[in-house]
């Protein structure tokens, strides 16, 4: 064979890679996101499950079994926390946008408390995320005070830019770049 086929055939398979790559992403996008967090009921060992695997990018089945294998040793409790906060300007209309945060407290036997939260962002009722460098959480006179910088992304038709909306790329669109934040108090 010669060299130019060779190295056409070798781009060819590339490309294949890279486009069934992106297949596989956008079908486990539209499988696996953050929207339907909403469909476990709340404060319970699925949602925090759920969520966890969001974070983690491994299965909702793999994180349950952490747990139950956890609950073993462990009293564990759950709850949920969803907070407000802010809004975003639109050519659409105003959306309102939470943080989502699901809590685990574990007491050991020798009763040490330990708390574990798994924290998202993102748009009520609308399939989008926050894309942030993490939240950053600070102990404060009886809870905790969340906050992050970074933008929501998300998908919806007729979506224009202008407002709080920086860009847009058919469907998606990205926010500018903003701190979110809210404090929560220990219950």
């Amino acid at each position: 064979m010669k060299n130019k086929t060779k190295i056409g055939l070798l781009i060819l398979l590339v490309l294949l890679i890279l486009l069934m790559h992106r297949i596989g992403t956008n079908r486990k996008k539209a499988d696996f996101t953050l929207e339907q967090i909403q469909h476990y009921p709340e404060n319970s060992m699925e949602r925090y499950a759920y969520s966890k695997a969001l974070e983690n990018l491994t299965s909702m089945e793999e994180e349950k079994e952490k747990l139950e294998e956890e609950e073993k040793t462990k009293e564990i409790q759950f709850q949920t926390i969803q907070e407000n906060v802010g809004t975003l300007e639109t050519n659409l209309g105003t959306f309102e946008t939470i943080l989502n945060i699901e809590e685990k407290r574990t007491i050991s036997k020798d009763s040490q408390e330990e708390v574990e939260r798994s924290i998202h962002g993102w748009i009520k009722d609308e399939d989008s995320h926050w894309q942030g460098g993490g939240f950053t959480l600070n102990e404060e006179g009886g809870g905790v005070r969340i906050s992050s910088t970074g933008q929501f992304v998300f998908y919806k038709d007729g979506i224009q830019g202008g407002k709080d909306i920086e860009t847009v790329k058919g469907n998606k669109a990205l926010t500018k770049v903003m701190t979110i934040q809210c404090q929560i108090h220990d219950r």
